[in-house]
């Protein structure tokens, strides 16, 4: 018994891309697909570019907890390479790549909205607001200045997003 991660060549990932971009695979193998590739890349025996690849196939992505390992990761990227000149143009693409779904399910919450949409959104609205996401940025400090004369019009899944991003911004 043990834990072990799987490395594939460049057709393995690429075919994995492909199968994730089609929601082909289950989302726990999605996110463990997501996190095996960014420990791999941690490791040195992935490419920054190659991780990048797959996390680009997840733009149809529809499971909070897959977004929000990819979105951690590309976001860990921003971090580790602070400084360097092409970090915008990362941030730029994480903006690119979280943006379909969000505008899909909006920024505001729905008194119909399931469990799972009420927290891909706070996953998603935090992922925008992290890469900058001026749209996003935006829904945010509005939603902050209404928090502050009437704290109950934050919806609770979506404070800490819009107290934390509020601070950040």
């Amino acid at each position: 018994a043990g834990f072990y991660l799987a490395h594939y060549d460049d057709a393995g990932w690429k075919a994995l891309a492909g199968a994730v971009e089609a929601l082909a695979i289950g989302p726990m193998d999605r996110y463990g697909l997501q996190e095996d590739a960014y420990s791999l890349m941690r490791a040195g025996y992935l490419s920054v570019p190659g991780y990048l690849r797959l996390a680009g196939s997840f733009s149809r992505e529809q499971n909070h907890y897959v977004w929000a390992g990819v979105a951690d990761g590309i976001a860990a990227l921003t971090e580790i390479f602070v400084g360097d000149p092409n970090v915008p143009k990362l941030e730029d693409w994480g903006r690119k790549l979280v943006k379909p779904t969000l505008q899909k399910i909006g920024f505001g919450e729905k008194s119909d909205d399931p469990n799972e949409r009420l927290l891909l959104r706070a996953t998603l609205l935090s992922a925008a607001v992290r890469f900058g996401a001026p749209e996003a940025v935006e829904s945010i400090k509005t939603a902050f200045q209404a928090a502050r004369s009437n704290p109950t019009a934050v919806p609770p899944n979506l404070r800490s997003v819009i107290f934390s991003g509020s601070a950040r911004h």
